[in-house]
């Protein structure tokens, strides 16, 4: 035969007493509720703290901020950001008296169940906004690629491109396409040389160091370049 004695439940398995009397930790069932309360409400006190220190950049989002977030210059491409009040209030938690404890229960499971669903919201416009960034992030990359092949090109490389242009030209198939096809003389044709090799050296870029430079002298050279080719 197993003998034993059951154990307490409900307040009496905490020491409370469920009448005025104390119980065996000298506390009544109302005086242990009282305290309860005090705690709920002091944590219920705390959530609208949290809510209102939830700012960035002046926006708070649990406070009733919404926000904009432009993806173009135009504003064109965007996600409107609709924030919510989720203070204490905001989310149906009342201060309590756990005069109806079950009622208390029911409003923690609805403002916990509003919170997962408000959580999912933001959570995918975060993926959105993420996104964008690593597009963004993406594209500035190429730019800046395709921006330094342009600027830092190998100056070797491009001497050696000018120099197969120039030998083109003046090579000896060249001449004989021009005289066949234009009948022209060869003064002509070394003038049209002279006028094509300058216009290749003026229009590359960098060629030239940023030099000060007289006009008139130039304008004397390129006379003189004129009349020793018409000789």
């Amino acid at each position: 035969m197993i003998a034993g004695t059951a154990a307490a439940t409900g307040a009496a398995g905490f020491g409370i007493a469920t009448s005025g009397t104390q119980g065996t930790n000298g506390e009544t069932l109302a005086s242990a509720r009282s305290t309860y309360a005090t705690d709920y409400n002091n944590l219920r006190t705390q959530i609208d703290q949290l809510a209102t220190d939830a700012s960035f950049n002046g926006i708070n989002l649990l406070n009733g901020d919404s926000l904009t977030v432009k993806f173009n210059e135009s504003g064109s491409s965007k996600l409107d950001i609709t924030g919510v009040t989720y203070n204490a209030a905001g989310l149906g938690i009342a201060e309590t008296t756990f005069s109806d404890i079950e009622a208390d229960v029911a409003l923690l499971d609805t403002a916990t169940s509003t919170l997962r669903k408000q959580s999912s919201t933001f959570g995918a416009n975060l993926s959105v906004v993420q996104n964008r960034q690593d597009f963004t992030k993406n594209l500035i990359g190429v730019l800046e690629g395709g921006a330094g092949d342009l600027t830092l090109a190998d100056t070797n490389e491009e001497a050696a491109n000018l120099l197969a242009v120039i030998d083109a030209m003046t090579s000896p198939e060249a001449y004989e396409v021009l005289q066949a096809a234009h009948g022209r003389s060869d003064r002509q044709i070394s003038r049209s040389w002279i006028r094509s090799v300058t216009a290749i050296f003026d229009s590359w870029p960098g060629l030239y160091p940023d030099t000060d430079t007289d006009t008139d002298t130039d304008t004397e050279t390129d006379t003189g370049l004129d009349k020793e080719t018409q000789a």
